[in-house]
């Protein structure tokens, strides 16, 4: 595959700019509206500056008094005008000088959401900063399906660990008895659609209920409840993004619990990326963590080729988002959100950050990569689905850069674990009592 053909338009893409378009407007709505409020109560200070200069025959008492309620509106009205210049500089602030390189966090790796591209970031950082990434003994999971418990982790002697970016399902008390309490927590979440398809394909999930590959999917969704709870492993099948949050699947039915565990993740994470606007959240995430734009970029990883993605039809995407309105509900909120946040940041300003993220991974992309290729012996890939991989260029194969942003998960878990296991080694040579 040539490089031009890595930048090809994208259905996602189509949805990302239709979205944009529509926050845009919605942001201008909002300063319509913030701008009548604004000469309102300009209107309300001057009319009561008025009164107040109309009346005459004044006693000494009442001259004071209004002379303190003039100067009160007055100091208003210097409060509203300095308010509006605040808000109309938000877009050109600049980060403040005074912000600090943070170094712990904990990603809930989410299946099927672009979460191996966030992990490999974290993990160029471990390497950067020397830090110590909470890792599994063996393979890339850390106990899922089960909640998060130290107890599937490698534990080091000297009892301090920095990044949290493996397979688990979500336990906020497992994770903070490990991870410092500065911790950011950090998720990715993917429109419902896109992700469904993608993770039942690639997880062969039909099997399960005997269907036929080439059509599960539509065959599931013409009875998903039945299908669903005619099996006892539910776990990916309704509201797969919530489930991998740590949901209980036998409450995947109940609004008012789905509500209430929304509310607890909002609490406790810090940043939730969206994949439709990925390059935005990374930017939120390099502000909030004070780390540099070469930390942050990126090459997509773990992509399924076309030919394995499935077309979802208009009525099957309606069934999609019915049966998995959970995960619909915890999508909207934090997307939402992350909307808001770029609306505070400056859509004008994300913009000139994104490209500057785009230009730079654009120009280590030139200087590395050769094309992808499919079914590269170095990318896990279940029976069936094709998966993307890079060829360096010739020349690249030693250089750090090019060789740790495309290295697959499974090859840079082994590299950090072996480098994890060193550690504990030097560590137990250095503090044991010398030996007689």
């Amino acid at each position: 595959m040539r490089l031009e053909q890595l930048h090809e338009l994208t259905e996602e893409d189509v949805l990302k700019e239709e979205q944009d378009k529509k926050h845009q407007e919605e942001e201008q709505q909002t300063k319509s509206l913030q701008e009548v409020q604004q000469q309102k109560e300009q209107l309300q200070i001057a009319e009561k500056k008025q009164s107040l200069e109309e009346k005459d025959e004044k006693n000494p008492a009442q001259e004071e008094e209004e002379q303190e309620q003039k100067e009160e509106l007055h100091n208003e009205q210097n409060q509203k005008e300095a308010e509006q210049k605040t808000n109309g500089a938000i877009e050109l602030a600049q980060q403040p000088q005074t912000c600090k390189l943070k170094y712990n966090i904990a990603l809930l790796k989410m299946h099927k959401c672009s979460s191996s591209t966030v992990q490999n970031i974290l993990l160029r950082f471990s390497e950067k900063h020397d830090l110590t990434v909470i890792m599994p003994p063996r393979g890339n999971y850390l106990g899922y399906p089960s909640p998060f418990n130290k107890k599937f982790m490698i534990q080091v002697p000297w009892n301090e660990y920095n990044i949290y970016t493996y397979h688990s399902r979500f336990s906020y008390k497992g994770i903070s008895e490990v991870m410092p309490k500065d911790t950011v927590y950090i998720t990715v979440l993917r429109e419902p659609v896109v992700m469904y398809e993608s993770g039942f394909t690639y997880m062969h999930l039909g099997n399960r209920y005997h269907l036929n590959d080439t059509n599960a999917l539509e065959m599931f969704l013409r009875d998903p409840d039945g299908y669903f709870l005619s099996n006892s492993n539910k776990g990916r099948v309704k509201n797969p993004m919530l489930y991998d949050l740590g949901f209980d699947p036998i409450h995947m039915y109940n609004m008012t619990k789905i509500n209430m565990k929304i509310q607890e993740l909002d609490r406790i994470f810090k940043v939730v990326l969206i994949a439709e606007y990925f390059d935005e959240s990374l930017i939120l995430l390099k502000e909030i963590m004070c780390w540099e734009m070469e930390d942050i970029v990126y090459f997509k990883l773990n992509s399924r080729d076309k030919s394995s993605v499935h077309r979802i039809s208009p009525g099957m995407a309606k069934q999609i988002r019915k049966f998995n309105a959970g995960d619909v509900k915890l999508y909207n909120h934090f997307n939402d959100l992350l909307q808001r946040a770029i609306n505070k940041f400056g859509r004008k300003r994300m913009a000139v950050e994104t490209a500057k993220l785009k230009h730079r991974t654009h120009e280590i992309e030139t200087r590395c990569i050769a094309g992808t290729v499919l079914n590269s012996a170095r990318v896990f890939k279940p029976a069936g689905i094709k998966v993307q991989d890079f060829n360096l260029k010739q020349g690249m194969e030693k250089d750090y850069q090019c060789t740790s942003m495309t290295l697959p998960e499974l090859k840079y878990t082994d590299k950090v674990r072996e480098h994890l296991y060193s550690k504990i080694r030097n560590y137990t040579d250095e503090h044991s009592p010398d030996v007689a």
